[in-house]
């Protein structure tokens, strides 16, 4: 098992947070509202913790150039060639593993294009999702978010406006 030094994500969330325009904290979201410098490209984004007890790992909503993408960030190395992925909004049945693409970090995973719209809108209607991947040795990690203030802290992304 390969997990991350905790002081390298706490790093990782300070870059994200000291550049930050607005940040704000709505239900179990920290929502952050940016504007590029450099390319005025909207990088907005929201994020809630891991409440199983794995610090270091969140379930994300951000804004790319691309678009809206979702992803979860471990604090074990996920591996780069993607990891199998099964998700769960509150009791509803399973959606089936899939292989989510890896950051280049090798510690997230994002969901695919084809899922972001589907996953959220489920969120906007549930409370929690539970998310297992699988991580570099082939363990499989199981996390829990709460999705208390999803609509709300949704609602403040621009590049999710034109979803809702």
């Amino acid at each position: 098992m390969k997990k991350l030094p905790k002081i390298l994500l706490l790093s990782l969330m300070f870059f994200s947070v000291a550049y930050a325009d607005k940040q704000s904290q709505i239900g179990a979201f920290i929502v952050i509202e940016r504007i590029d410098a450099l390319t005025d490209v909207d990088t907005s984004g929201m994020w809630t913790p891991d409440t199983s007890g794995d610090d270091g790992s969140f379930l994300s909503w951000k804004c790319t150039e691309n678009g809206l993408a979702v992803y979860v960030t471990s604090s074990y190395e996920l591996g780069a060639k993607g990891s199998a992925t099964t998700y769960r909004f509150d009791k509803l049945r399973a959606s089936k593993t899939e292989i989510w693409s890896s950051a280049t970090s090798g510690t997230a995973v994002f969901a695919p294009a084809r899922l972001v719209y589907s996953m959220t809108a489920q969120a906007t209607k549930s409370k929690g999702i539970v998310v297992r991947v699988t991580d570099v040795d082939a363990f499989s990690r199981t996390y829990q978010f709460d999705l208390t203030g999803f609509s709300k802290a949704i609602s403040l992304l621009p590049c999710a406006k034109d979803i809702f």
